[in-house]
């Protein structure tokens, strides 16, 4: 499968890899089929949520709300850009592009090793100094970011790539100071 609709009418995306089975690409299968009289349970690491809900807090709060982005608050954290993150951006707020733990992995680094600086270059990038929802998004080439560079967006096949090769795989997660989008790898400035 690749997709179910919930009782509640909405759907979720389904991916499975050598990494695990996630739902909405965020929310990791920890334990599957434990039988009950009335069906089947499968154990996720988080709350799935409607894509219309609105997170309560920022953009940091909600990413640290969700095991699947503890690499991703981790190197947010250890940057000391949770701060800036936190505001408002004049009112315009911010527009995240959250890699999940699963992308950190594939992308091979151990973020420690990184200085600072190179830390912060790869994380601004994943920022746009605007609230951006994906009704917006497909109608973009590019998208400027905090780092200074811009990242290329196409639609290929019907879902948004960003720099060629990564994935747009969850849109639309609100927060008080802008909007989330879920993608499958980390976007790294100069690619």
């Amino acid at each position: 499968m690749t997709s179910a609709t919930t009782l509640e009418g909405q759907g979720f995306s389904i991916s499975a890899g050598t990494d695990g089975v996630f739902l909405n690409a965020a929310t990791e299968v920890t334990q599957t089929d434990v039988t009950a009289d009335n069906g089947v349970i499968h154990v996720i690491d988080s709350v799935l949520l409607p894509p219309d809900i609105a997170f309560p807090g920022t953009l940091v709060d909600a990413v640290s709300a969700y095991p699947a982005f503890d690499t991703l608050v981790g190197a947010v954290v250890g940057a000391e850009l949770a701060g800036a993150l936190a505001g408002t951006n004049e009112g315009n707020g911010y527009t995240l592009f959250a890699p999940t733990n699963a992308a950190f992995d594939a992308l091979g680094v151990d973020l420690s090793t990184l200085e600072a600086s190179a830390l912060s270059s790869v994380l601004l990038y994943h920022v746009v100094g605007d609230t951006v929802d994906a009704s917006t998004v497909v109608g973009l080439t590019s998208a400027p970011t905090l780092q200074g560079s811009s990242i290329a967006v196409s639609v290929v096949g019907g879902g948004v790539t960003l720099d060629s090769d990564v994935k747009v795989v969850r849109t639309d997660l609100r927060t008080s100071n802008g909007v989330i989008h879920v993608v499958d790898g980390v976007l790294m400035p100069g690619n």
